[in-house]
């Protein structure tokens, strides 16, 4: 403070220099934030306790025998299970494994790397297939000589190429729906906590 008195540039705004003034802004400040939200902060609580007195009267009134009761809690359930399925595969969940792929991530991984990767390990020979082409088109030519290419030539050929592709996809397949099953028991163990 002595030194903003002193120094001809700053005396003028000694006044709003220095800790003190620095301690009365910032409290004003905090002082009118706390002023502002609290009636919004208040309102808020307000309305849960209501929400949980409501809740309260209801438990007062609960019959464990109740029918209905056991209805709505197994509907909650099936929602919460349905939900809990769908933000694993989405990957928009609570709980979030960090030490592996899980969920919707394994299963993205499946067919981005290893799928490509069971095909990228198949035989594939163009002599041979070429081979086959050609006696494709002469055996539906038969003893005409064709001028085009049977459209049936390349149905069979491709036929005969997607069948290739069947053991790779099974192979997806199976990791696909050991993971779901994974998902599926990683969140029924949750619902292990209510009584059978």
């Amino acid at each position: 403070r002595k030194f903003f008195l002193s120094h001809p540039s700053y005396r003028h705004l000694a006044e709003k220099l220095g800790t003190p003034y620095l301690q009365k802004a910032l409290n004003q400040q905090l002082t009118n934030h706390i002023r502002d939200t609290l009636p919004a902060l208040r309102q808020r609580l307000m309305n849960q306790l209501q929400g949980l007195e409501k809740d309260v009267a209801e438990f007062k009134k609960f019959n464990a025998d109740d029918p209905n009761l056991k209805t709505k809690a197994m509907l909650t359930f099936l929602q919460t299970f349905s939900l809990d399925f769908e933000k694993s595969i989405e990957g928009s969940g609570d709980l979030v494994d960090t030490s592996e792929l899980s969920g919707g991530a394994k299963i993205n991984k499946i067919f981005h790397e290893r799928f490509p990767y069971e095909l990228v390990k198949m035989e594939f020979d163009e002599r041979e297939l070429r081979r086959e082409i050609g006696f494709a088109i002469k055996n539906l030519h038969g003893v005409r000589v064709g001028i085009f290419t049977p459209d049936m030539a390349f149905e069979v050929i491709c036929k005969k190429q997607i069948d290739k592709l069947k053991e790779p996809s099974l192979k997806c397949v199976d990791f696909v729906t050991t993971e779901l099953f994974q998902v599926i028991k990683k969140i029924g163990e949750k619902l292990n906590r209510y009584p059978r």
